[in-house]
């Protein structure tokens, strides 16, 4: 299980239940107050994030999947865990001595 507040900052949300998504097996999430909220709300939501403009959230270009894929791939880098940088965090908080 995961420990984030908000399943779009879980890479299971952008990555695993995904594929289980398109596997046919409904994945839920349980969210910090308690309630259950589906994959596909999910990205509903970080469709939203990244690509509201006003009342449409279409792309005359790109399909939805397309745009869902965008997004998710935007996300994934967003919270991917890079060494380095984990490093760095620690070094800063005085944690890690190298």
């Amino acid at each position: 299980m995961c420990a984030e507040k908000d399943p779009l900052e879980c890479h299971r949300s952008i990555l695993v239940a995904r594929q289980l998504n398109t596997l046919g097996i409904l994945v839920n999430h349980i969210l910090e107050n308690g309630e259950v909220e589906s994959q596909d709300a999910i990205l509903e939501k970080l469709l939203h994030r990244f690509y509201k403009k006003g009342d449409n959230e279409t792309d005359m270009f790109r399909s939805r999947a397309e745009m869902i894929e965008d997004a998710c791939a935007i996300q994934a880098k967003r919270i991917a865990y890079e060494e380095n940088k984990a490093i760095k965090e620690l070094e800063t908080a005085g944690g890690y001595v190298g």
